[in-house]
Protein backbone atom coordinates (compact mmCIF):
# COMPACT_ATOMS: atom_id res chain seq x y z
CA UNK A 1 0.00 0.00 0.00
CA UNK A 2 3.18 2.60 0.75
CA UNK A 3 4.41 2.22 -2.67
CA UNK A 4 1.16 2.86 -4.23
CA UNK A 5 0.23 5.90 -1.83
CA UNK A 6 4.05 7.53 -2.91
CA UNK A 7 3.06 6.84 -6.39
CA UNK A 8 0.14 8.23 -6.13
CA UNK A 9 1.54 11.63 -4.36
CA UNK A 10 4.27 11.51 -7.04
CA UNK A 11 6.30 11.46 -3.37
CA UNK A 12 9.78 11.63 -4.74
CA UNK A 13 8.79 14.67 -6.69
CA UNK A 14 6.88 16.17 -3.98
CA UNK A 15 9.92 15.55 -1.48
CA UNK A 16 12.35 17.49 -3.72
CA UNK A 17 10.09 20.47 -3.80
CA UNK A 18 9.71 20.41 -0.48
CA UNK A 19 13.36 20.25 0.05
CA UNK A 20 13.92 23.13 -2.59
CA UNK A 21 11.21 25.42 -2.10
CA UNK A 22 8.79 24.43 1.02
CA UNK A 23 10.54 24.38 4.10
CA UNK A 24 8.48 26.86 5.97
CA UNK A 25 5.03 25.06 4.93
CA UNK A 26 6.03 21.59 5.40
CA UNK A 27 8.82 19.03 5.67
CA UNK A 28 9.96 15.92 4.70
CA UNK A 29 9.33 14.20 7.85
CA UNK A 30 5.67 15.48 7.39
CA UNK A 31 5.06 14.44 4.18
CA UNK A 32 6.15 11.28 5.53
CA UNK A 33 4.12 11.26 8.52
CA UNK A 34 1.07 11.67 5.82
CA UNK A 35 2.12 8.77 3.75
CA UNK A 36 1.76 7.01 7.07
CA UNK A 37 -1.23 8.05 8.44
CA UNK A 38 -3.13 6.77 4.39
CA UNK A 39 -1.59 3.77 4.70
CA UNK A 40 -2.75 3.25 8.15
CA UNK A 41 -6.20 3.94 7.09
CA UNK A 42 -6.42 1.76 3.72
CA UNK A 43 -4.30 -1.46 6.03
CA UNK A 44 -6.55 -0.67 9.21
CA UNK A 45 -8.05 -4.17 10.72
CA UNK A 46 -11.20 -2.24 11.80
CA UNK A 47 -14.03 -3.42 9.23
CA UNK A 48 -15.24 -0.35 9.01
CA UNK A 49 -14.80 3.66 10.50
CA UNK A 50 -16.82 6.66 10.54
CA UNK A 51 -15.44 9.88 9.12
CA UNK A 52 -17.43 12.94 9.63
CA UNK A 53 -20.38 11.30 11.46
CA UNK A 54 -20.96 8.72 8.60
CA UNK A 55 -19.73 5.30 8.49
CA UNK A 56 -17.31 3.55 5.63
CA UNK A 57 -16.63 0.02 5.21
CA UNK A 58 -12.63 -0.50 5.03
CA UNK A 59 -12.64 -1.06 1.37
CA UNK A 60 -14.53 2.35 0.81
CA UNK A 61 -12.07 3.96 2.38
CA UNK A 62 -9.39 2.63 1.13
CA UNK A 63 -10.55 2.72 -2.52
CA UNK A 64 -11.05 6.95 -1.85
CA UNK A 65 -7.48 7.07 0.00
CA UNK A 66 -5.77 5.53 -2.60
CA UNK A 67 -6.95 8.18 -5.01
CA UNK A 68 -5.35 11.13 -2.85
CA UNK A 69 -3.09 12.97 -4.73
CA UNK A 70 -0.80 15.95 -3.76
CA UNK A 71 -3.66 18.50 -4.06
CA UNK A 72 -5.14 16.62 -1.88
CA UNK A 73 -2.74 16.72 0.53
CA UNK A 74 -2.03 20.58 0.16
CA UNK A 75 -5.91 21.36 0.64
CA UNK A 76 -6.35 19.16 3.53
CA UNK A 77 -2.85 20.61 5.08
CA UNK A 78 -4.55 24.47 4.21
CA UNK A 79 -7.84 23.50 5.94
CA UNK A 80 -6.15 21.61 8.78
CA UNK A 81 -3.63 24.04 9.59
CA UNK A 82 -6.76 26.68 10.14
CA UNK A 83 -8.36 24.78 12.78
CA UNK A 84 -5.87 24.97 15.12
CA UNK A 85 -8.04 23.79 18.47
CA UNK A 86 -8.66 20.55 16.88
CA UNK A 87 -7.66 18.11 19.62
CA UNK A 88 -6.87 15.29 17.44
CA UNK A 89 -5.18 16.75 14.66
CA UNK A 90 -3.93 13.08 13.08
CA UNK A 91 -7.31 11.80 12.76
CA UNK A 92 -8.77 15.27 11.93
CA UNK A 93 -5.94 15.40 9.42
CA UNK A 94 -7.56 12.02 8.01
CA UNK A 95 -11.02 13.01 7.58
CA UNK A 96 -10.13 16.09 5.74
CA UNK A 97 -8.20 14.47 3.34
CA UNK A 98 -10.85 11.68 3.21
CA UNK A 99 -13.19 14.13 2.20
CA UNK A 100 -10.70 15.96 -0.01
CA UNK A 101 -10.29 12.73 -1.78
CA UNK A 102 -13.78 12.10 -1.96
CA UNK A 103 -15.16 14.73 -3.26
CA UNK A 104 -12.30 15.34 -5.83
CA UNK A 105 -14.16 14.37 -8.81
CA UNK A 106 -17.25 16.46 -8.14
CA UNK A 107 -14.48 19.61 -7.54
CA UNK A 108 -12.64 18.74 -10.66
CA UNK A 109 -16.27 18.50 -12.57
CA UNK A 110 -17.38 21.92 -10.77
CA UNK A 111 -14.77 23.96 -11.94
CA UNK A 112 -14.96 22.73 -15.66
CA UNK A 113 -18.96 23.36 -15.57
CA UNK A 114 -18.05 26.74 -14.10
CA UNK A 115 -14.91 27.65 -16.96
CA UNK A 116 -17.43 26.37 -19.39
CA UNK A 117 -20.44 29.09 -18.04
CA UNK A 118 -17.96 31.31 -18.16
CA UNK A 119 -17.16 30.93 -21.48
CA UNK A 120 -20.75 30.48 -23.27
CA UNK A 121 -22.09 33.95 -20.97
CA UNK A 122 -18.57 35.72 -21.95
CA UNK A 123 -18.81 35.12 -25.63
CA UNK A 124 -22.49 34.74 -26.05
CA UNK A 125 -22.49 30.64 -26.64
CA UNK A 126 -20.54 30.49 -29.49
Amino acid sequence: AEAQVKKNIDYDEFAEWIRLFGKENMSVAELNKIVRIIVKGICSKLPRQTICEEEYTRKEIATVMLEVDRECIEKALEITRQNLDVRFRDGYFFSVLFNQAYSKEFTKNDEARAIDYNIKTTFGGI
